[in-house]
Order: C-alpha cells, then sequence, then structure tokens
C-alpha cells in the first residue's frame, strides 16, 4: 500500500498511529496481511513482526506497559506446527501482561466445529500445547459460537471458531472486567470480535 494511501485511510478511519505487514501477491490472488491501528490515547512500540505476527508494547494513562502479539496462523495443514512454535517463541516473561489476538486456524476442542470433516484432535493439541506453553488463557466471548463460515448452506455449510483473545493471569489480573464480543459479520467470511478493555489505574 503506498504511503499517501495508508494516510488517507489513517485519516478516514480516525486512527493516529499504524503499522503494516503488507499482503503477499497482487489482486485476487492476495494473502495475508496485518494491520495494527491505535488512537492517541495510548503509546505502542513494535517489538517485532513477520508475515504472521506483529509483537508491541502498549502503555496507557493508567496502566503500566504490557505486550500485545496479533497472530495469523498458518493456513496450510503442513505448517500448522509452525503457529505453535511462534505462539512459544513469542511467549516472554510471564510476569509481564501479555494479551494474545490471533486468527489461529486452530480450535482448541470438538465444540468449535460444527459439519465439514471429524474434528482432528491432533490439530486442537497443537494449539492446546502452545496455549499450555505460554500460559494463556482464554478469555470467552459473549455472541455467536463460531467466527468463521464457509458461507455455503444446508449440508455443506462449515462453522469454526478460529479467532480469539486469550491472557496470561498478569493481564488479566490487570485488566480485570475486560470481556470479547463476537459481533455481526458483512461480506467476510469471519466474524469481526471485540475487546473491550477495563482500563483502571494501578495500586
Amino acid at each position: 500500500m503506498k504511503k499517501f494511501e495508508k494516510e488517507k485511510n489513517k485519516q478516514r478511519i480516525k486512527f493516529t498511529g499504524y503499522f503494516i505487514v503488507e499482503c503477499e501477491g497482487e489482486g485476487r490472488r492476495r494473502k495475508g496481511g496485518l494491520t495494527l491501528l491505535w488512537k492517541d490515547s495510548i503509546d505502542v512500540t513494535v517489538s517485532s513482526f513477520s508475515s504472521n505476527h506483529v509483537d508491541d508494547r502498549v502503555s496507557s494513562r493508567l496502566q503500566r506497559q504490557w505486550r500485545f502479539s496479533v497472530i495469523y496462523g498458518h493456513p496450510d495443514t503442513e505448517k500448522e506446527y509452525k503457529t505453535r512454535m511462534l505462539m512459544e517463541s513469542l511467549r516472554g516473561d510471564c510476569d509481564e501482561p501479555l494479551l494474545c489476538r490471533g486468527d489461529l486456524n486452530l480450535m482448541l476442542h470438538s465444540g468449535e466445529k460444527q459439519g465439514g470433516q471429524e474434528f482432528d484432535v491432533e490439530e486442537a493439541d497443537i494449539l492446546r500445547n502452545a496455549v499450555a506453553h505460554c500460559q494463556l488463557e482464554d478469555l470467552g466471548y459473549i455472541g455467536h459460537e463460531f467466527t468463521w463460515s464457509n458461507n455455503r448452506g444446508g449440508e455443506e455449510n462449515i462453522q469454526e471458531r478460529l479467532d480469539r483473545f486469550m491472557a496470561n493471569r498478569a493481564w488479566r489480573d490487570t485488566f480485570k472486567g475486560s470481556f470479547v464480543s463476537h459481533l455481526t459479520k458483512r461480506k467476510s467470511n469471519h466474524l469481526p470480535i471485540l475487546l473491550c478493555i477495563k482500563d483502571t489505574p494501578s495500586a
């Protein structure tokens, strides 16, 4: 995306800061891409990034610094193990508050899948092991139980929960009362998910 297009879009949606990992390919063959946007009420410093993640540190007027890792899981089955490796490489110090937002292309249990092929326990173990290693906990949600659909009808319809917010104990203790909502999708095959953070003064 050219610089003037980035500035135009930033002004249109009224954010003051942005960080973009460009898509791969061109036209309809484009895939991937990550965008991080923020307003001037917080400070954001990007620590590392790749085509599958952006890891940054966030601070506000009320709270000490915390980490926010955005992860796009490898969509190819033979590369799913790389999602675990990426998550584990970003673990860091467990005493530091860590929030993880992911379109992980993996599920934790059979209740997160409806339709299609039988739930794959071995694939789920990839995410379970990564979550355990990083000492993360799923933040749950309000709303529809699945976040992705193949948008087909009848018996061909498949729905899965591929998107989630997770956090370690330090983050959950810092932002008590925060919650996640699954919103209504429009043209995308993914639901937008919204995390409402309860930002209160540190003790």
